[in-house]
Parts: C-alpha cells; structure tokens; sequence
C-alpha cells in the first residue's frame, strides 16, 4: 500500500506555524500538547514544523490542547473565496457552519441534496424580499 500523501492545497507549513504560535502562546511543551491531545510530542513537533498528513480530528485536538479554536480557513490556499469567507465571520457564524457540517455529514446524499435545493431556494426567495425593502 502506497503512503498517503498530503493534499497539496493545504498549506501545511502556515498550518504548522500557527499551531506554533498557538502552543508557545499557551506556554506550553510540545510534549504537553501531544499528551493532552492522544499523540506524541515528535508529531507535534513534526506538524509544526509542516510535516506530516494530520485529520481534521488530530487538528482539533491540537487545538483544544493549547485552548484555541481551528480556523478552518488555514486549511484552504490564500486567496481561496471560501478562506476569504471564513476569515469575515464572527464566532457565532463559525459554530452555527461547524453545526451544519456535522449535520451533513450525518444525513444520506439524496436528504443532503433535497435539503440544499430547499436552503438555495429559500435564499433566492430572502434576497428577493430583501432587494424589495
């Protein structure tokens, strides 16, 4: 079985450096962080560093280690309209699109997709009322 390569979209370096930032800010080891998020200090070490293919999963961890929140957009390229879209949001927003993620990711593909023609037509119907305020 070939190794599992990272996603070349994701810039693994500015994610390393931020959990840097992160970490020392938390005053913490990398040690400390790896105990408290279930992996080992060298693949924090290696992470931060801009090594390695970690999942959403161990990233949250991390970030839970060190008291911080991902900010998903640093898993997108600069000047990704989605990472433009993320970055303007306020916490709230960004707990209301994790909640929704998590639902998506638990409904079947036909609910998922019914479900998004419903949110598209209700948006069009929203900025209609709204433009004729």
């Amino acid at each position: 079985m070939s190794p599992v390569r990272p996603d070349p979209m994701i810039d693994l370096s500015r994610i390393g450096a931020a959990l840097r930032a992160k970490r020392e800010q938390s005053g913490l080891t990398i040690y400390e962080v790896g105990e408290r998020a279930g992996v080992t200090g060298a693949y924090v070490s290696a992470l931060e560093r801009g090594n390695g293919n970690p999942t959403i999963s161990v990233l949250q961890k991390i970030a839970t280690a060190v008291g911080a929140d991902i900010d998903m957009s640093i898993l997108l390229p600069d000047g990704d309209p989605l990472a433009l879209a993320l970055a303007g949001l306020n916490q709230d927003e960004l707990n209301w699109i994790r909640e929704l993620a998590a639902l998506a990711h638990a409904t079947p593909d036909d609910t998922r997709r019914a479900t998004l023609t419903m949110l598209r037509h209700s948006a069009r119907v929203v900025g209609r009322e709204s433009l004729a305020v």
